[in-house]
């Protein structure tokens, strides 16, 4: 088995006479430009305080604020109680779909549908046809999962709501 610590290290001191380029620096076993690495230093702690709610905090906020609870959520869309769990583990990453889902589930607009979107790291795209489709039930306030997937069934469109 190889022991990745001890090859990085074995290659910088073996293989690296003097940092590749100009500017480069060694700094915990990478290798960077001196400027760009003093920059981020700088400025690390700035963008971690800015960081925006995570999709977790932001679907488990929205529930609460909505009076529902989790089962309503997880049931209107046939989504499994283990999946919809692991949203209290803030590193919880969706699928598509799943984040979809959960602005059905949620009966969020179009912005919040975004924003909620966005924070899962997806967005609506008019360049695909089941994204279309979502929007245009978005819009116009139909929130029926069974009604959404059976347009995406149409269209020959991943459903929403098989988990």
């Amino acid at each position: 088995m190889i022991n990745y610590n001890d090859l990085d290290t074995y290659i910088r001191e073996n293989y690296y006479e003097e940092p590749p380029f100009e500017g480069a620096v060694f700094i915990d076993d990478f290798m960077c430009k001196k400027d760009a690495f003093y920059a981020y230093e700088e400025e690390k702690e700035d963008l971690i305080i800015e960081l925006d709610e995570s999709f977790s905090d932001t679907v488990l906020k929205l529930i609460d604020e909505k009076g529902l609870k989790d089962s309503d959520v997880y049931n209107s869309i046939n989504m499994d109680r283990r999946l919809f769990s692991k949203m209290r583990n803030n590193s919880y990453t969706p699928s598509k779909q799943t984040a979809l889902s959960l602005c059905i589930a949620l009966k969020l607009d179009l912005e919040q549908s975004n924003d909620l979107l966005r924070k899962a790291g997806y967005a609506l795209s008019h360049s695909n046809m089941a994204d279309v489709i979502v929007e245009y039930f978005i819009k116009n306030k139909i929130y029926d999962i069974y009604t959404i997937d059976e347009a995406l069934l149409h269209y020959d469109q991943k459903l929403l709501g098989r988990y």
